[in-house]
């Protein structure tokens, strides 16, 4: 199969992993990003500002799925509930590393 140069500018990826809970446990999660996929020359331009990780998130995040309120309710998405999400530690690095990942080619299986 030959490979095509349209490419989406958004791209949807899983973020999933544990978190501790107050009794030491691990607590699942996992839910989608759908993100404006940025350029390699994009990226190799955000080591020169003073944008966090966070920021950066936040400025690229359109959407997202599978994210619940403490009732277990769909959470609609909004930029205070990013914040949120986000304000948990290393939470935003997390999730950048999965865009990055989700952003360029994998192995085909």
């Amino acid at each position: 199969m030959s490979l095509k140069i349209i490419i989406s500018d958004k791209v949807r990826f899983k973020v999933s992993g544990k978190l501790k809970n107050e009794s030491g446990g691990d607590d699942a999660f996992a839910f989608d990003i759908l993100a404006k996929r940025i350029s390699t020359e994009t990226l190799s331009g955000l080591k020169d500002t003073d944008q966090s990780i966070a920021d950066f998130i936040a400025d690229v995040a359109l959407d997202w799925f599978g994210v619940q309120d403490a009732d277990g309710a769909p959470l609609e998405f909004s930029a205070h509930a990013l914040r949120q999400l986000l304000g948990i530690a290393g939470m935003a690095t997390f999730i950048f590393a999965e865009y990055i990942r989700a952003c360029g080619p994998r192995e085909k299986n």
